[in-house]
């Protein structure tokens, strides 16, 4: 019989991970299904123990990582390390007189390519009255 071989994720993608995090994984999800499985107080309190240690675990692990790459920073690498830390920037609305927000942007936008047509009031009525044309 022919198995399909694992795939295993690359290293570049999660370079924090460790086989120590894959044998506290392995022992949370067992815990956890036996917690759901026969549903006793002392089997939940062991998958929460079990579940406290593997985030823990990993956020050290990931902090851990993230302080030796920021020791080993070049000032290349520090630009990297910007956007990782800081995300990227949202691309910028245009400046507009009188627009601080997109909504008033939005406004702005539509008066300037679509102005309104100007109509011009009825001229009021002063009380003159027509008169009627001359016949010839």
């Amino acid at each position: 019989m022919v198995h399909t071989p694992v795939t295993r994720p690359s290293h570049y993608s999660k370079p924090w991970w460790s086989p120590h995090l894959t044998t506290l994984r392995h022992e949370f999800h067992k815990a956890s299904r036996k917690a759901r499985k026969h549903d006793t107080p002392a089997l939940r309190d062991m998958a929460n123990i079990s579940n406290a240690g593997y985030f823990k675990a990993m956020k050290a692990a990931k902090n851990k990582h993230w302080s030796s790459f920021l020791l080993g920073a070049t000032p290349r690498s520090l630009w990297t390390a910007k956007t990782f830390a800081y995300g990227r920037t949202p691309p910028c609305f245009p400046s507009l007189p009188g627009a601080k927000t997109p909504p008033q942007m939005n406004k702005v936008l539509l008066n300037h390519f679509f102005p309104r047509k100007n109509y011009f009031p009825r001229p009021p009525d002063y009380g003159l009255t027509r008169r009627p044309p001359v016949n010839k």
